[in-house]
């Protein structure tokens, strides 16, 4: 057994390698290896080998192999930022929902989709909506949780180390905890096609235009609409 974890017989889980660890003796104590180490969301264990690979997602996904066992954490999906009870409507890659068992494996969905930027996730119906980013995000009231890539925005390219001087929206920059919530907010407001975020202030100054291109600079990174 291991608290936190559900226990996946015959699977095996490809890359996203952490470390391997040979001459572990159960399940268990592979499954103790990884609770010790903050990156490690995933493990598989080799009953027959003895080995031991942590791993930092589930990404991929998965496939059967009768000589492993995977472990991972239902609520956990590293690189991606969890919201609990915070929904997107619309911005749906697939046209329905798809069923999975838990938040981890929705989000191995999406990481395994191209384009995938977010998602949300119902545990009591156990739907799964792939989106191409969190631009209409929202409370909800219900128990859907949110999951999306803080350093990623559909339809909008990123440029690191690059500022837009001028062409401001608002009159002051908002702040934004991340680089995909400063696009989210871009996205829904009117006439915003750029903004520039920095990652040190939290600053998201919304752009109506990219102006003159801009300038490299340290601190900000730049998203535009790549339409």
């Amino acid at each position: 057994m291991c608290d936190g974890f559900v226990r996946h017989e015959n699977w095996n889980v490809y890359g996203n390698d952490i470390s391997l660890v040979g001459g572990v003796i159960n399940y268990a104590t592979c499954c103790s290896i990884c609770r010790a180490n903050k990156e490690c969301a995933a493990f598989v264990y080799s009953p027959s080998s003895k080995e031991c690979w942590s791993k930092k997602s589930v990404e991929s996904g998965g496939i059967f192999n009768d000589t492993k066992i995977s472990g991972y954490k239902v609520n956990v999906c590293n690189d991606f930022v969890s919201k609990d009870r915070w929904n997107i409507p619309g911005n749906d890659i697939l046209s329905s929902s798809v069923q999975q068992p838990d938040y981890a494996s929705c989000c191995s969905t999406c990481q395994a989709i191209y384009g995938c930027f977010a998602f949300t996730y119902s545990p009591s119906s156990q739907q799964c909506w792939p989106k191409t980013s969190m631009s209409s995000g929202k409370n909800s009231t219900d128990d859907t949780i949110t999951g999306y890539n803080p350093n990623m925005c559909g339809g909008f390219a990123r440029i690191d180390n690059w500022d837009i001087p001028g062409n401001d929206l608002l009159a002051s920059p908002v702040r934004q905890p991340d680089y995909a919530s400063c696009c989210s907010q871009c996205q829904t407001t009117p006439e915003c096609i750029a903004f520039t975020y920095s990652p040190s202030s939290q600053r998201c100054s919304l752009k109506k235009s990219m102006g003159s291109g801009g300038y490299s600079t340290g601190d900000s990174v730049t998203g535009y609409e790549s339409k």
